[in-house]
C-alpha cells in the first residue's frame, strides 16, 4: 500500500490509499537516504549555533529544532549571512488540534516526551501523540529558499472525534538574549544580544492574509550586518477555505480556534514581532481515520528580488502547488534526487569499518553547504557551513574543497577559485575568506590557492579557466613579493629580505592559537608561510608556461629558486634535522615543533634527500613525537605545550593531517602514507559526523562538537577516502 495523492473535502485534505504494485526502491538499486537515516539530525542545541539546520537545494536559509522540543513542524529558521547565522523566527509553522469535544487546544505541553525525529539527507519527520491522537509532520525543501511541511494527524480511538486543524507561529520572536548571537558580532557570552534588539528595527513588522490566494504573507524589517537595511519575508500558501488571525501578541491560538479572526492585516511597531495563527475547516476523523495537508513556505530577502519582491515570492510559493497537492510524491522525488547524487559518487579506495556512511555524509555536507548566487558570491559558493561560519574560507577551499568537487562538478570546483580572484583587492591582495557583502582586508591565511588552482586545472586542462585566475593570482603574490602590507598596517616582509612574516592578527596563519602568537607572530620569520609562498610560486611558474609566457615562467622559477634556498639557510638546524622560525629581527630561532614544520618538504626545499627521510623518520614517524594513534596532531607530544585538547596547540585536524600525508607521499614513503590515512579514517568513522578537531590522544571530537557539518573537514576525510593525496603534482 503507498499513499499517492490528496483527496479534498470542503477545502481540507483527506489521505487517499491505493494500491501499487510498484515497489519503492527496487532491488538492484540502493536507498542511501534509508541507510544513513539519523546519522544527520536537525535538532540544535539551545545555543542555536546551529550548523545542524536542513538546508537543500543551494539555498540562503535553513529550518531547525530545538533539541528536546515538543512542538510538530519546523520551528526556527535562520538566515545565512555575513559570518554568523540570523535567527528570525523561534516557530515558524507547528500543529495544533483543536479537539471540539473537550474544546481545547491538542499537541500542546501535555505532550512532552512523546516527540520523535526521523532525519534524511532530503528532510526530517516528526512525530507527536496526545491521548488518542497521534500528529506527524515532514518538512523538505522543494525549490531555493522554498519549504513544503505536510501534516498529518490520526484517531487512534474507537470512537468517531471532530478536530478543526489549527497552525501558529511568527516572524521575529527570538530565543532569551542570553542564548543568542548579535549579528555579525559577539559570540555567547560576552555581551550576547539577540539578532533584532530594540533600536535597530526601523519600521516593524508587517502581515496580512490574502483570502482569496490562501496565501498568508509576513515581512519584516532587518539591520543586515555589514549592509543596506532590508527586509526578510516570508510567503506561505495554505489550503483553501483557511482563515486566518494576525497579531502582536504571544498565546492566541484558543482564541483563534474558537472563531475569532480579529484581524487579516497586521503592521506593528518598531522591534516587536508577528504572531499568526491559520485554522482550517473541522474534520470528523472515524476511528483509525488519517487526514493531512501540506503548506508551502517561500523565504526572501528584498535584495533577492528588488522590485516588486513580495509579488515574486509569492509566484513562488504558489509555483510549487503541485508539491503541496501531491506532497508523498514530492517527499519520493526527493528521496530520488538524493540517491542518485549518492549513486554517482565515485567509490571510496580505502575500506574502513563504518567507512562508508562517513563518506556518503562528507559529501553530503558539500551538497548541502552550497549557497547560491548572492551579493559578492556571482557563482554557487561552497560556505564553509550553513551556521557558524556562513562564508566561503580560502583555508577551507584550496586544496581540499577543490579537490572534493571535482567528482562532482569541474566547473562547481573552478568557481570556487573565482570568489577570491574576482573579490581581489586594488593592491593585488587575496583576502582569505569572502562575505555576502564584504571582504576582510587584514589577514592571508595559508597560502594555498594557487596549489589548489593548480591542481584542478592538472584534472580539467581548461585553458580558459588558467587564463581567467593566473593575472589575479600573480598579482597577490607579487602584492607578497614587494611586503604584503596591508589595510591594516600588516607587514608581511618587514625587512624586506625576501623571508616573510606573518600579520599581527593571532589567526593571520589560519592557527588561532598557535603557540606562535604567544609571541607575536608578526615577530617571527615563519617557516609555514614561506614554504606556502614557495609552493604557489612553483605553481604560477608552471601557470604561465602552460599559457606561453615564457618570461613569466622564468621570472617565477628565479623566485623559487631563490626562496627555496633562503628557506634553507635561514630555518633549517643541521644539528636537529629540523626547520624552526626565526626572530626577524636576529638570529635567535623559536622553537615550537608542530606540523607547519615540515611543510618545506611539500614545497620541495633544496635539501639532501637523505636528511628529508631522516627528519620524516626521526619526527614524523616517530610515536614520541607525532605518530600516534591518531595521526596527525597539529602539535608534537613532546613539545612542552602540547595539549590533546586545545585547539591548535595538540588536537588532530583533517587539514593539517592531508597536508602532511601528502608530504609522506610526495617524499616516498607510500606504506606510511596510505597507514596514516587508514588510520586517521578508522577513528573519523566511529562517529556519527565529523567534526572540526579531535583529542589526539583518545580520537574523541572537542570544539567540533557543536560545530558539525563543516566543509574544509568533509572535503578532507574526502580526499583521503579518495587517496587524492597520490597524484602527481608535478612540483617536486
Amino acid at each position: 500500500m503507498r499513499r499517492s495523492g490528496l483527496v479534498h473535502s470542503m477545502g481540507f485534505v483527506v489521505l487517499a490509499f491505493i494500491s501499487t504494485t510498484t515497489a519503492s526502491v527496487a532491488k538492484a538499486d540502493r536507498d542511501f537516504c534509508s541507510e544513513i537515516k539519523n546519522l544527520v539530525t536537525f535538532e540544535c542545541d539551545p545555543d542555536l549555533i546551529c550548523t545542524r539546520g536542513l538546508s537543500d537545494l543551494e539555498s540562503h536559509f535553513s529550518v531547525f529544532d530545538r533539541a528536546g522540543g515538543t512542538g510538530l513542524g519546523p520551528e526556527y529558521f535562520q538566515l545565512h549571512f555575513n559570518r554568523y547565522p540570523l535567527v528570525v523566527s523561534s516557530r515558524l509553522l507547528n500543529f495544533l488540534a483543536f479537539d471540539l469535544k473537550a474544546q481545547k487546544l491538542r499537541f500542546q505541553g501535555a505532550v512532552t516526551g512523546t516527540r520523535q525525529l526521523s532525519s534524511y539527507p532530503h528532510g526530517y519527520q516528526e512525530t507527536v501523540q496526545d491521548d488518542d491522537l497521534r500528529a506527524e509532520s515532514q518538512t523538505q525543501f522543494v525549490g531555493l529558499d522554498t519549504v513544503l511541511v505536510t501534516f498529518r494527524y490520526k484517531n487512534l480511538g474507537t470512537t468517531p472525534r471532530t478536530v478543526r486543524p489549527v497552525l501558529a507561529g511568527n516572524l521575529g520572536e527570538l530565543p532569551p538574549p542570553s542564548t543568542h548571537l548579535k549579528p555579525g558580532g559577539s559570540k555567547p557570552g560576552a555581551n550576547p544580544l539577540p539578532p533584532f534588539p530594540p533600536g535597530e528595527m526601523g519600521p516593524g513588522t508587517n502581515a496580512w492574509f490574502q483570502e482569496a490566494s490562501s496565501t498568508l504573507m509576513v515581512t519584516r524589517y532587518i539591520e543586515l550586518p555589514r549592509a543596506d537595511a532590508g527586509r526578510v519575508a516570508l510567503a506561505m500558501r495554505i489550503p483553501d477555505g483557511w482563515k486566518a488571525r494576525i497579531s502582536s501578541t504571544a498565546g492566541e491560538e484558543a482564541d483563534a480556534a474558537r472563531g475569532a479572526f480579529a484581524s487579516y492585516r497586521g503592521s506593528h511597531e518598531q522591534g516587536r514581532p508577528v504572531f499568526y495563527t491559520l485554522v482550517g475547516t473541522d474534520q470528523t476523523l472515524a476511528p483509525q481515520q488519517e487526514a493531512a495537508f501540506a503548506v508551502t513556505i517561500a523565504f526572501g530577502l528584498l535584495h533577492h528580488f528588488g522590485i516588486n519582491y513580495l509579488d515574486q515570492l509569492q509566484v513562488r510559493a504558489n509555483s510549487m502547488e503541485s508539491a503541496r497537492q501531491f506532497p508523498d510524491k514530492a517527499w519520493d522525488d526527493a528521496r530520488r534526487r538524493w540517491n542518485h547524487f549518492f549513486l554517482s559518487l565515485p567509490k571510496p579506495r580505502v575500506e574502513v569499518p563504518n567507512g562508508e556512511n562517513i563518506y556518503l555524509l562528507s559529501y553530503y555536507t558539500l551538497q548541502r553547504n552550497l549557497y547560491a548566487p548572492d551579493w559578492n558570491f556571482h557563482h554557487v559558493a561552497l560556505f564553509e557551513t550553513k551556521g557558524w561560519y556562513d562564508a566561503v574560507w580560502q583555508w577551507s577551499i584550496a586544496p581540499f574543497g577543490q579537490l572534493a568537487l571535482l567528482p562532482l562538478s569541474a566547473k562547481l570546483a573552478q568557481q570556487q577559485t573565482y570568489f577570491f580572484t574576482e573579490n581581489a583587492l586594488p593592491t593585488g591582495m587575496i583576502a582569505e575568506h569572502v562575505f555576502n557583502t564584504f571582504v576582510p582586508t587584514d589577514t592571508i591565511h595559508p597560502q594555498l590557492l594557487a596549489y589548489g588552482s593548480w591542481l584542478v586545472y592538472q584534472q580539467t586542462r581548461d585553458r580558459g579557466y588558467l587564463e581567467r585566475i593566473y593575472d589575479p593570482i600573480k598579482r597577490h603574490f607579487d602584492w607578497l613579493y614587494a611586503g604584503g602590507i596591508d589595510t591594516a598596517g600588516n607587514v608581511r616582509d618587514k625587512d624586506r629580505d625576501g623571508i616573510f612574516e606573518w600579520g599581527a592578527p593571532p589567526w593571520d596563519n589560519g592557527l588561532d592559537n598557535d603557540p606562535r602568537s604567544d609571541v607575536g607572530l608578526e615577530r617571527l620569520e615563519a617557516v609555514d608561510l614561506n614554504a606556502y609562498i614557495l609552493l604557489s610560486t612553483k605553481c604560477l611558474a608552471r601557470m604561465a608556461r602552460e599559457l606561453g609566457m615564457s618570461d613569466e615562467a622564468k621570472r617565477w622559477d628565479e623566485r623559487a629558486k631563490e626562496l627555496g634556498t633562503k628557506i634553507v639557510e635561514r630555518f633549517y638546524d643541521p644539528a636537529s634535522n629540523m626547520f624552526w622560525d626565526r626572530y626577524y629581527d636576529s638570529d635567535q630561532t623559536f622553537r615550537v615543533l608542530g606540523f607547519q614544520n615540515f611543510l618545506p618538504l611539500l614545497a620541495g626545499v633544496p635539501l639532501e634527500k637523505d636528511r628529508v627521510r631522516a627528519m620524516i623518520q626521526t619526527y614524523l614517524l616517530d610515536p614520541k613525537h607525532f605518530w600516534g594513534k591518531l595521526p596527525f596532531p597539529s602539535l608534537a607530544f613532546s613539545d612542552a605545550r602540547y595539549s590533546p585538547t586545545n585547539y591548535m596547540r595538540g588536537p588532530v585536524w583533517p587539514g593539517p593531517t592531508y597536508l602532511l600525508i601528502s608530504l609522506l607521499w610526495k617524499n616516498g614513503f607510500h606504506e606510511q602514507a596510505d597507514e596514516a590515512a587508514a588510520r586517521f579514517l578508522q577513528v573519523i568513522a566511529k562517529g556519527k559526523t565529523v567534526f572540526e578537531n579531535y583529542n589526539s590522544e583518545n580520537g574523541e571530537p572537542l570544539y567540533g562538537k557543536r560545530v558539525e557539518m563543516i566543509s574544509w573537514n568533509a572535503a578532507c576525510v574526502i580526499d583521503l577516502f579518495l587517496q587524492l593525496y597520490q597524484s602527481d603534482d608535478g612540483l617536486l
